[in-house]
C-alpha cells in the first residue's frame, strides 16, 4: 500500500472528480438532479472528507519524518520544445496548511449544505463550491516548474 506522501496528489483530485461527476449528471439529467440535494451533498462531503483524512495521514507522517519531498509530473510541451512540469512539494508547513484547509472546507461545506438546502440553484452552487474546494486544496502543495529537468 502506498504511503500518504506518494498519494498526496490525490487530495485535491477527490473533490474535483466528485464535483465533475455531479456536473455531468446535472447536465444530463437536469430536472432530476435539481431536486436531489441530499445525495449531492453526500457525494461532495464524502469526497472532501476522504481528502481530509488523507491530509491528516500526510500530516502525521510529516510530523514523524520532517523531510521535504518533491514530485515532478510532466504535463505538456511548449511550442519551443521545452517540457512543462508540475512540481508538488510537501514539507511540514504545507502538510499543516493542507490539513487545516481540508478541515475548513469540510466544515464550510456542511454549513453551506444547511444554509442552502431548500433554495433554488442548490445543486449548481454546491458543484461550484466543490470545484472551489478542489482548487483551495491544490494550492499548498503545488508550484509550477517550466523547462529543463
Amino acid at each position: 500500500m502506498p504511503s500518504p506522501i506518494e498519494i498526496a496528489w490525490i487530495i485535491p483530485v477527490f473533490p474535483f472528480v466528485g464535483a465533475s461527476l455531479l456536473g455531468i449528471l446535472l447536465i444530463s439529467f437536469s430536472r432530476t438532479m435539481s431536486r436531489l440535494s441530499k445525495p449531492v451533498s453526500f457525494i461532495i462531503l464524502t469526497c472532501i472528507g476522504t481528502s481530509a483524512s488523507i491530509s491528516y495521514l500526510l500530516l502525521s507522517q510529516e510530523l514523524s519524518e520532517e523531510a521535504i519531498r518533491e514530485f515532478l509530473f510532466p504535463w505538456g510541451q511548449t511550442i519551443f520544445g521545452q517540457n512543462n512540469y508540475l512540481n508538488l512539494s510537501i514539507d511540514l508547513l504545507s502538510a499543516k496548511v493542507l490539513s487545516f484547509l481540508s478541515t475548513l472546507t469540510f466544515v464550510s461545506m456542511i454549513f453551506l449544505h444547511k444554509m442552502m438546502q431548500y433554495k433554488n440553484g442548490y445543486v449548481k452552487f454546491f458543484i461550484l463550491a466543490g470545484l472551489l474546494s478542489s482548487v483551495i486544496l491544490f494550492l499548498p502543495i503545488s508550484s509550477y516548474v517550466r523547462g529543463g529537468v
